[in-house]
């Protein structure tokens, strides 16, 4: 195994160990202000996205403790570490206090344009568009280019987060994509966040089990910061042509889910249904995270 990937293969395992520290610790305490009922009505940990702050701060650590992000090469990883807690933190805000009845862009314009009320929806928008362009800029984009850089970052956080409308899902497509991430970056020197990704898909892994169990959801709270770092590792490993095209492709998904369903969709096609339902206890059964 070469040196990259070992290092990532360490990482990941870092990563997974914090986060099953820390849903232990979680589900110990069971908090009742955290409590809420999922799609089926279970009563499960909501918000629960928040464990994974522990391993984004263990790769941020050992990432600076071992040299791996001196000087202008840290950036990305002082990026991706930042936007993940503020991303988290917008999440946070938006799951605590959000508004059902406000769905998908559309439905937060139309709250600001007729009834002049600020949703947290829109805060959440607005805040993840600003901080993409923050770490785009501090990962290196310039002139033109911030824009689709940072359209990507906040795209990617996005579309993470429509994925969480079942148990298990989001995980699922943050943990597919993020391996493909690294496969294609896994070289000498690690670029751009990779040591952040890498650790969170660790962290992931290990929620599955809780989300697949309907025992904690992810939430806005995990969804946004797992999608946000997804984007910022593929600006180190990308240019501008990549930038554009995939923050189109992401936010013409992302307006399609709003308006149609997409669990209807994946259910009518037989292999993206078993793979979404792979591993939920009585398969259809067991569905219901959020609903769409």
């Amino acid at each position: 195994m070469s040196e990259p990937a070992l290092a990532l293969v360490v990482l990941s395992l870092a990563g997974a160990a914090a986060e099953a520290l820390a849903l232990a610790l979680l589900f110990r305490a069971r908090p009742a202000a955290l409590l809420v009922s999922n799609y089926r009505g279970a009563t499960v940990i909501g918000r629960a996205g928040l464990t994974l702050v522990v391993p984004l701060l263990a790769a941020a650590t050992l990432a600076w403790a071992t040299h791996a992000a001196p000087g202008p090469s840290g950036l990305p990883v002082f990026a991706a570490t930042i936007a993940a807690l503020i991303f988290g933190a917008l999440g946070w805000l938006d799951d605590t206090y959000g508004d059902s009845t406000a769905r998908g862009m559309k439905g937060h314009l139309e709250a600001l344009a007729k009834h002049r009320r600020v949703t947290t929806g829109l805060v959440k928008a607005v805040g993840g568009g600003a901080v993409g362009l923050w770490a785009a800029y501090v990962c290196g984009a310039s002139g033109w280019a911030v824009l689709p850089a940072g359209a990507l970052v906040a795209v990617s956080a996005n579309s993470v987060n429509v994925l969480d409308a079942r148990p298990g899902r989001a995980v699922k497509g943050f943990v597919l994509a993020s391996v493909i991430v690294l496969v294609l970056g896994c070289r000498a020197p690690l670029p751009g966040a990779l040591a952040i990704l890498a650790s969170l898909i660790g962290g992931a892994v290990v929620f599955a089990w809780a989300d697949l169990g309907e025992r904690a959801m992810l939430g806005d709270t995990g969804a946004n910061s797992l999608g946000c770092v997804l984007g910022i590792a593929v600006l180190g490993l990308t240019s501008w042509p990549v930038w554009v095209a995939l923050s189109v492709v992401l936010a013409v998904l992302c307006l399609a889910a709003d308006r149609w369903s997409l669990s209807r969709l994946i259910d009518s096609a037989p292999v993206l249904r078993w793979i979404d339902e792979l591993g939920r206890p009585g398969g259809a059964a067991g569905r219901g995270s959020h609903g769409d």
